[in-house]
């Protein structure tokens, strides 16, 4: 089984909205890998309850480092301190091979389209590209394995719906695509539940913080912090050019 954690950053919508943004990040990995990888995990958030003070309940989430809220703001860390543990987050998963991220990047400024569904057209993107990262990792290793999404609360129904008639149909470039690496419907987690979620989290930010300038995000230099995962990025996801492992609509 391959395991397919999702969460995402920004919102889907396109008038009036306060993001540039809508970004969904993705975590791949196979089952049989996940008790390994989440006992590193366990051990890294210990880590960071030694050092500085934030329980292995807190959900590690990017809004509370960046805007000093939740855990950040009960243990009042400095803004100094907050973009370390952002970095340390990072240096600790471009250690994790068992593991493989990538994204949907919806640059929503640049979108013609007012009645677009961005919504569903981020979605879209990314359940197809799993798909076709789900059997290039079998085809790899000669294995078969079908795939589970796990995501962060969100539009369970819409996704649902979505997933059960992207496995029957789902027409790219004139050929029906379909999704039959997926079973089951998708599971819904909340991301204080799932240190994997919270991972996403923290992804899905940076990539779309990595586009922008403010007095807020600046000191966390999310260009260069992006990079540090450069071991786990899974670049197959975008064939033209260079690739960062990020899908952007529309192109840049």
């Amino acid at each position: 089984m391959i395991l397919e954690y999702v969460d995402d950053s920004g919102d889907d919508g396109l008038i009036n909205s306060p993001t540039r943004f809508y970004v969904l990040t993705t975590i791949l990995l196979y089952e049989n890998l996940w008790n390994d990888t989440f006992s590193r995990i366990k051990e890294f958030r210990k880590e960071l309850k030694r050092d500085y003070g934030i329980r292995l309940v807190d959900e590690l989430k990017a809004n509370y480092l960046i805007r000093k809220q939740g855990f950040a703001h009960r243990l009042n860390l400095s803004e100094d301190n907050r973009v370390k543990i952002y970095k340390r987050a990072f240096e600790f998963l471009s250690t994790i091979k068992t593991i493989r991220t990538f994204s949907m990047c919806i640059r929503k400024k640049e979108i013609k389209s007012q009645s677009l569904d961005i919504f569903s057209y981020a979605w879209k993107l990314l359940l197809t590209r799993q798909h076709y990262t789900a059997n290039k990792f079998n085809n790899e290793i000669g294995r078969t394995d079908k795939a589970i999404l796990i995501s962060d609360e969100t539009n369970e129904d819409k996704i649902r719906k979505m997933l059960r008639q992207l496995r029957v149909i789902n027409y790219v470039s004139g050929k029906n695509i379909k999704l039959d690496s997926f079973i089951e419907d998708p599971f819904i987690r909340k991301s204080d539940y799932s240190y994997f979620v919270q991972l996403c989290d923290l992804i899905a930010f940076c990539v779309a913080a990595k586009n922008l300038s403010s007095k807020t995000t600046d000191p966390y230099n999310f260009t260069n912090l992006y990079k540090l995962l450069e071991p786990i990025i899974e670049k197959s996801v975008y064939s033209r050019g260079e690739s960062e492992g990020i899908v952007y609509f529309p192109p840049k």
